[in-house]
């Protein structure tokens, strides 16, 4: 297992936002749950094998075989981590407090590692809980709104079947609206916006000018803040 996970971390170096590297990294690591939705993985498309070599033996009914061999591999066992073809999530429930410690730690390095993936920073909010989940989503959902990104609400879904996150993105999205509308500008995430610190200092290293022109760029992000109050009434509206 040491060894997978160790060419899962080389595999993200490459795709930092594929999900499918992120269970396998968590199975390595003896997560259960992502162990469970592999050997469930491993069991659908043996299953789907199975169905298309009987399929192409069978003389009649190829085109319903067909069909159904292709409805079987879009389906995906219950409780997976991931579904569908652009990623979406859904919640797990069966972390360990010892998985959860465990989680944490990987994802600090992995932010830290990859400040600009979307998954390094979405995949804590599935096992994060109380304060450090409020932090974390602060953190996540600021530079979407800054930025006017309108998947936003996609990539929160699959949380609102926690009624205790739910809770907690209604509030903080209520909390972002009243400062919009309070001050005209969106409070900074605890801890501040760990994506543009990061790309700060990159920008520091490559030259004054590129950091001038990432400031540049940053402030006029935070001046749209009509745009970002606009989506912030709108999901806090979605959590009431």
């Amino acid at each position: 297992l040491e060894e997978a996970a160790a060419l899962y971390r080389k595999l993200l170096d490459r795709r930092p936002d594929d999900y499918d590297l992120h269970v396998g990294l968590q199975a390595a690591l003896g997560v259960s749950a992502a162990q469970q939705h592999v050997a469930q993985e491993r069991a659908r498309q043996a299953a789907a094998a199975a169905t298309a070599s009987s399929s192409s033996s069978s003389s009649s009914g190829g085109g319903s075989s067909e069909a159904g061999q292709q409805q079987q591999q879009q389906q995906r066992p219950a409780g997976q981590f991931w579904h569908g073809s652009k990623g979406r999530r859904q919640l797990l429930r069966q972390y360990s407090d010892a998985e959860r410690q465990q989680l944490q730690q990987l994802y600090q390095g992995l932010a830290q590692a990859y400040p600009k993936s979307s998954a390094c920073q979405r995949i804590p909010l599935d096992f994060l809980t109380a304060d450090a989940f409020t932090t974390a989503a602060h953190q996540y959902v600021h530079r979407y709104l800054v930025k006017g990104i309108p998947s936003l609400f996609s990539a929160l879904k699959p949380l609102y079947a926690d009624p205790a996150k739910a809770a907690a993105l209604g509030d903080l999205f209520a909390k972002l609206q009243a400062s919009c509308e309070s001050s005209g500008q969106l409070p900074p995430p605890p801890g501040g916006d760990m994506t543009a610190s990061s790309s700060s200092s990159a920008d520091n290293n490559n030259g004054s000018n590129e950091a001038d022109a990432s400031t540049s760029g940053a402030a006029d992000d935070a001046n749209n803040t009509a745009a970002a109050a606009a989506a912030a009434a709108a999901l806090a509206r979605t959590t009431r």
